[in-house]
């Protein structure tokens, strides 16, 4: 892909469809190749894609029990 070679890259990158980075490379050489409403749905499921990531395992749950942030505390 970063050779620019996107119609080698197009059916590597498709079996790859369970990772939002993937999925964001498949539509951008999707759209290199011109193949437009293909790409757009490419991006609509990349941005879709919620895996959560490790910085969420602590502030989401902290953010549900409603426990003040550091930054919350300095504002009162």
């Amino acid at each position: 892909m970063y050779e620019g070679k996107y119609d080698q890259a197009v059916p590597l990158l498709e079996r790859d469809d369970d990772n939002a980075f993937s999925l964001f490379r498949l539509a951008y050489a999707s759209q290199k190749t011109v193949k437009s409403q293909l790409a757009q749905a490419r991006l609509a499921a990349a941005m879709a894609f919620n895996q959560p990531t490790p910085e969420q395992a602590f502030v989401v749950p902290a953010v549900d029990l409603g426990i003040p942030s550091k930054a919350t505390a300095v504002r009162r």
